[in-house]
C-alpha cells in the first residue's frame, strides 16, 4: 500500500519529505525515511531489509506515478564542464531491472534471492545489500573517520580506504564461505579477482541497486556515466515542491491568519488565485 492509497494528496507529502531533508541523515537513512513515507504501512525494519535494487525500484515507481515518466537529469562534463541537461524516461530505466514492480513489491525480503561466486578457490554465497548494510557501513566508517566522537586518538586512528568499504559491505552479506585448502575463513582479506567477482555477481542479481546514466557532451563529444540516485533525486524534488508551498502559508496565514492544515488542504490553483488577489489589493 502506498501514500495513493492513503489519500495523501501531494503537497503533504512533499512537506512531509521536506522535514526528512531538514535532519542530520545520510544519505540511505534518509532513503530508507523516504521509502517509509510512501509505504507507510510497512514497518521500518521491514523495509530496511528490502535489497537497493527493490528499494530503487518502490521509489522510482512512485516518483514516476507522483510526477510523471520524464526525468531531467543535471550534470557538468567532467573534459570542459559544461553543464548537460538530459531529458530521460524513467519507464526505460525500470525496464532495465528485468522484473516487474509488482514481483518487486511482493516478493519476501528476507528470501531477495542468494547469489554463488566462486573465484581463485573461494566459494561465496551472498544476499543483495540492504538499506540496513549500509546505514551500518556508513556508522563504521564514521567511527573510524571521526575517532574524537567516540574517545580515538586522530593521529591513531585508521583510515577507511574505499576497498575496505566494498569489502566490508560483501562481508555483510555474506552467507556463507569456502577457502581454498590450508587457508581460514572469515578473517582473511579475500582476493581482489574474488571481490570483483562478487561485485559483479551482485550488481547482476540487483540490477537497480546502482543506476548509471550514460551522457554525452554535445561541446567536445565526451562521453561518460553518472550514477543516478533516485532517493536523493526524488526527495530534491519533493523538497523543492515543499519550498513553494511554505511560501503560500507563510503569504496566507500572515494575511488571512489560516491555520497551516487549511492552507495546503487547498489546491494550489485555489491558492494562487488568493495570493493573486493578494498581490492586487497591496498595489491598488
Amino acid at each position: 500500500m502506498t501514500v495513493a492509497d492513503k489519500t495523501m494528496s501531494f503537497d503533504p507529502l512533499a512537506i512531509r519529505a521536506w522535514e526528512i531533508g531538514a535532519q542530520e541523515l545520510s544519505p540511505p537513512e534518509r532513503a530508507l525515511r523516504l521509502l517509509g513515507l510512501l509505504y507507510p504501512d510497512q514497518p521500518e525494519a521491514r523495509l530496511a531489509q528490502w535489497s537497493i535494487g527493490k528499494r530503487n525500484i518502490a521509489l522510482l515507481k512512485e516518483r514516476l506515478r507522483i510526477l510523471g515518466p520524464q526525468i531531467t537529469a543535471v550534470s557538468s562534463c567532467p573534459s570542459c564542464s559544461t553543464a548537460i541537461e538530459a531529458e530521460l524516461d524513467g519507464r526505460i530505466i525500470l525496464d532495465t531491472s528485468h522484473r516487474s514492480l509488482e514481483e518487486a513489491e511482493h516478493a519476501d525480503p528476507g528470501a531477495e534471492g542468494s547469489i554463488s561466486v566462486t573465484a581463485e578457490g573461494w566459494s561465496l554465497t551472498l544476499r543483495p545489500p540492504n538499506s540496513a548494510d549500509l546505514i551500518d557501513l556508513v556508522n563504521a566508517s564514521y567511527r573510524l573517520e571521526s575517532p574524537a566522537a567516540i574517545g580515538l586518538d586522530p593521529m591513531s586512528a585508521p583510515v577507511v580506504q574505499a576497498d575496505d568499504v566494498a569489502s566490508r559491505l560483501l562481508r555483510q552479506c555474506l552467507i556463507n564461505e569456502t577457502a581454498p585448502q590450508g587457508t581460514l575463513t572469515g578473517s582473511v582479506r579475500w582476493p581482489d579477482a574474488v571481490v570483483t567477482a562478487a561485485e559483479a555477481a551482485m550488481s547482476a542479481a540487483d540490477p537497480l541497486a546502482e543506476i548509471l546514466l550514460s551522457l554525452s557532451c554535445a561541446d567536445c563529444g565526451h562521453d561518460w556515466e553518472v550514477d543516478f540516485d533516485i532517493a536523493e533525486f526524488f526527495l530534491a524534488e519533493l523538497q523543492g515542491r515543499a519550498e513553494r508551498v511554505l511560501d503560500d502559508v507563510h503569504i496566507l496565514a500572515s494575511q488571512y491568519g489560516w491555520a497551516e492544515g487549511v492552507i495546503v488542504a487547498l489546491t494550489p490553483a485555489r491558492r494562487a488565485a488568493y495570493i493573486a488577489r493578494l498581490r492586487t489589493r497591496l498595489t491598488d
